[in-house]
């Protein structure tokens, strides 16, 4: 019997990576996805049972084929992380006027 599959998509230093270390522990092997392949060739040499996959989220059309990789690879996907997004950092400002009740 081969061992249950986790994709975490999104995999970039932090959260991504933390959590992809996270499953061969208790047993499955994990799919690492994102766009950076540089650095996921690196974290896939880290992390055991864990195979690298290039894909960026916004090109959906490339969906198919990815998942359809890591089925013919690893078997079919038991647990997916879905940790890929962007951030916009700054300062948030907000004001709110009351007023005072008599």
């Amino acid at each position: 019997m081969s061992k249950p599959v986790c994709v975490v998509v999104g995999v970039e230093p932090g959260n991504g990576a933390a959590i992809a270390r996270q499953f061969p522990a208790t047993g499955y092997c994990v799919a690492l996805l994102a766009r950076n392949q540089a650095y996921l060739k690196e974290l896939e040499g880290e992390v055991k049972d864990s195979q690298a996959y290039l894909y960026d989220v916004t090109a959906i059309e490339t969906s198919p084929t990815v998942f359809n990789q890591i089925q013919a690879d690893l078997g079919a996907v038991n647990i997916l992380v879905y940790n890929a997004g962007s951030g916009l950092f700054g300062n948030l400002d907000i004001r709110v006027g009351c007023e005072a009740v008599w």
